[in-house]
């Protein structure tokens, strides 16, 4: 016998934003323009850097410094961060970039990189989100709270 709950079953109103609402700066470019010039790409993640008011350096790994702009078209042609994630596909993303067999820990490194370098940024120039709510550090990205 099925059963239904009642939970299921209701309308839950969306709520007003928190207020640990955070509003995203507006995109000074389109996707499309900063996917296909990485001058343009890096030009605005630094502006994005520094109005948030967060840290910004090009990490270097296995020698060299890591070319953000390929991994942030290789994680948008893919869907987004959220995406890879929740498919498992976050190897796929790792070949890419052909990192020596030595780096055996490339594929934590570069989503520690993702997500503290290019999430935000995904969120407004692929998805175009206006804003967002910071969730407690212990909760897995594919739970953070974005207002589209």
């Amino acid at each position: 016998m099925a059963s239904t709950s009642f939970a299921k079953q209701t309308v839950v109103p969306m709520k007003e934003p928190s207020s640990n609402y955070n509003p995203y700066p507006p995109p000074l470019a389109r996707y499309e323009d900063v996917a296909a010039c990485p001058k343009l790409f890096l030009s605005t993640l630094e502006k994005l850097h520094a109005t948030m008011g967060t840290k910004f350096m090009i990490p270097i790994i296995g020698g060299k410094e890591l070319d953000l702009h390929k991994l942030f078209v290789e994680v948008t042609s893919r869907g987004g961060i959220e995406k890879i994630i929740k498919e498992r596909r976050w190897k796929e993303v790792t070949a890419i970039f052909n990192f020596p067999s030595t780096a055996t820990n490339a594929s934590f490194v570069l989503r520690k990189y993702y997500l503290s370098l290019l999430h935000h940024y995904e969120q407004i120039y692929f998805f175009k989100a206006r804003g967002w709510v910071p969730v407690s550090s212990g909760m897995q990205i594919e739970n953070s709270t974005l207002l589209k």
